[in-house]
């Protein structure tokens, strides 16, 4: 069970997830229904993993060509379905389970990396810092290769002073 989702029951939210592949269900009188797989589904509000992975049909909100590694975002709807075995066949060992989904997805997009950004730097051996995270160096004699992946706001005046 869903955990994370019991407790968006009902909720319409933001959400985030990794398209994994694209897989088939049985449909009504014997056709075949496209399914994707999204894995790793965020809220986006506050980053955190509500499930491991879900199936949605493909609609033409999700025709987007994806590829394998796309994130993805979209609002849906927490909804509360059953799922298992309610025939009568006594050979089918799948009891009936409640559980959470993600129902009826819209504004659904394909969301860009942010790619890493490198500033060169003339500055002596020393940390350099971005805001308030610590940026990652590379330095050599009397340039620094700084790489700044939280923002691009490094101060000149910081590092050199005003005169810089």
């Amino acid at each position: 069970m869903c955990k994370a989702l019991k407790q968006l029951n009902g909720e319409r939210r933001r959400f985030q997830g990794t398209f994994v592949r694209c897989g088939q269900k049985p449909g009504w009188k014997g056709s075949t229904l496209t399914t994707i797989l999204l894995k790793d589904i965020r809220d986006a509000a506050n980053g955190r993993i509500v499930s491991d992975h879900l199936w949605f049909n493909l609609t033409k909100e999700f025709d987007l060509a994806l590829k394998e590694g796309d994130v993805i975002s979209f609002d849906a709807r927490v909804k509360l379905y059953y799922k298992g075995y309610r025939g009568y066949r006594e050979d089918v060992n799948k009891p009936v389970e409640m559980d959470f989904k993600l129902s009826h997805p819209t504004k659904v997009v394909r969301v860009e990396e942010q790619k890493s950004v490198w500033h060169l730097l003339k500055h002596d051996d020393h940390e350099v810092y971005c805001g308030e995270n610590k940026a990652n160096t590379i330095a050599t004699d009397d340039v620094s290769i700084v790489e700044c992946t939280s923002c691009l706001k490094l101060k000149k005046e910081e590092l050199w002073g005003a005169g810089g």
